[in-house]
């Protein structure tokens, strides 16, 4: 199967051939994007679509279509692009960028021409852009991979070249790389089968009491696909995509991809040594919007979401944080009543529920400001030397830049004040209801 495998029906647009110099710069969390003015277009040609990833009959209505950023001068200039862009049919504006910039899909050649006439800087929201951070680690594995690679990978690896030379730039020691990816790794969610289960010959004798394990990822699509071409995505997509990982039939790693009952994210399950391939292949479709890890709920989880949905933690709940069963992810039972939101009949379908702040904004401050390195835990380890609120010890620091005050639970364990604020303050920002499986809880966007 050659590079086909991965075209969709995109119109591309012969422009005047003046140069176009970069009118701004945003920040977003995959680096600096560069946008430019907006351009005429002359002669729209649209090649003809892979009917395999995107049929007509489902596909049609958005094969045309793309993701771009738009940036604008005021509110009454984002006001109109929002309105001219809402009057393109399944187009939509899908999130507000700073500085004063947008998300936005819709038809090519229409969204051009009103970037064209509202005079608006924009660029293409592109493969490197969809990829999260945390599945950074993963993209490291690329390095000395690309040069082996065959045409079908290169042809799916090829528009994340420059974000995967700016990691080889920015790596740490190989030891240190490998422990990022095994920490990931083992946060994530799995799907865990038997060999002998999966049939095929690809395996022998020695091997077939073995557990194949798939590493799961959540890819979000555009708001204009439907169920229906999720369901399709689930149903063929697999084979399109074992295809670009040079798969035979009988590969215990056959991609699995799990359509939503609602909503319009995909769950993508694929072997460690697949990842690689089958992140850059959905980041490269234009209707995928992002792609990251699945990652499993933690204890921490479960505690955060009753935070936010109280506004309150019980002494219990606080205590649990000192005992290492806590740590090492051993179940813990908590009442419907630490959960309103699951008793008011939410069903975590998506639901932005609330944004709060533990505190501790640990994006932005020092946790351990160098003016007191190694007092942290000195001063607060024994309790009967320093100031306390009930059974919480606390340290004051009129003069630190961040934070005012240090707390924590006391326990045996020497980096649990550092663990605890960095943990929990993690699940600080926009918060959305989702359910997965038999638990529920409250996760950070």
């Amino acid at each position: 199967m050659g590079h086909a495998v991965l075209y969709t029906a995109k119109v591309i647009l012969i422009l005047l051939s003046f140069k176009a110099f970069a009118t701004k710069q945003i920040v977003l969390r995959t680096g600096v994007v560069n946008l430019r003015a907006a351009e005429p277009p002359m002669v729209a040609f649209m090649p003809p679509p892979d009917e395999r990833i995107m049929p007509p009959e489902f596909f049609f209505i958005i094969s045309r279509s793309e993701l771009s950023i738009m940036s604008y001068d005021n509110d009454s200039h984002a006001r109109e692009i929002i309105r001219r862009i809402e009057e393109i049919p399944f187009a939509s504006v899908l999130s507000y960028l700073p500085v004063n910039s947008l998300l936005v899909f819709g038809e090519d050649s229409a969204v051009n021409a009103i970037r064209f006439d509202l005079n608006t800087s924009w660029c293409s929201y592109q493969e490197a852009q969809k990829i999260s951070p945390e599945l950074f680690p993963v993209l490291r594995t690329a390095q000395g991979l690309v040069p082996s690679l065959g045409g079908d990978m290169l042809f799916v690896l090829e528009g994340l070249l420059p974000l995967l030379q700016r990691l080889a730039t920015d790596a740490t020691n190989q030891q240190q790389q490998d422990a990022d990816l095994g920490k990931l790794l083992g946060r994530m969610v799995t799907l865990n089968q038997p060999v002998i289960e999966l049939g095929g010959d690809s395996y022998d004798s020695s091997t077939a009491n073995a557990t194949v394990h798939r590493y799961g990822l959540l890819v979000e699509m555009v708001p204009a696909v439907t169920l229906e071409m999720l369901q399709y995505a689930a149903n063929i997509w697999p084979e399109v995509l074992a295809e670009n990982m040079q798969m035979s039939a009988e590969d215990v790693c056959w991609p699995v991809i799990y359509p939503p009952e609602i909503g319009v994210i995909l769950s993508v399950y694929l072997c460690e040594e697949d990842l690689l391939i089958g992140i850059a292949w959905f980041a490269k479709l234009d209707i995928t919007r992002s792609v990251y890890p699945m990652i499993r709920e933690e204890n921490m989880d479960v505690l955060a979401s009753s935070l936010m949905q109280t506004g309150r933690l019980s002494q219990a709940q606080y205590d649990m944080t000192s005992d290492i069963n806590f740590w090492l992810g051993q179940p813990i039972e908590m009442t419907k009543d630490e959960w309103p939101y699951w008793a008011a009949g939410l069903q975590g379908q998506g639901e932005i529920v609330g944004v709060g702040d533990s505190g501790v904004d640990v994006s932005t401050c020092y946790m351990e400001d160098p003016d007191y390195a190694g007092e942290y835990v000195a001063r607060l380890r024994d309790p009967s030397r320093a100031p306390t609120i009930g059974s919480m010890a606390y340290w004051r620091i009129p003069s630190h830049r961040k934070i005012a005050q240090y707390a924590f639970k006391p326990s045996k364990r020497v980096d649990a004040i550092i663990l605890f604020l960095s943990e929990f303050a993690a699940r600080v920002n926009l918060c959305v209801l989702r359910r997965y499986d038999h638990k529920v809880g409250l996760l950070s966007e």
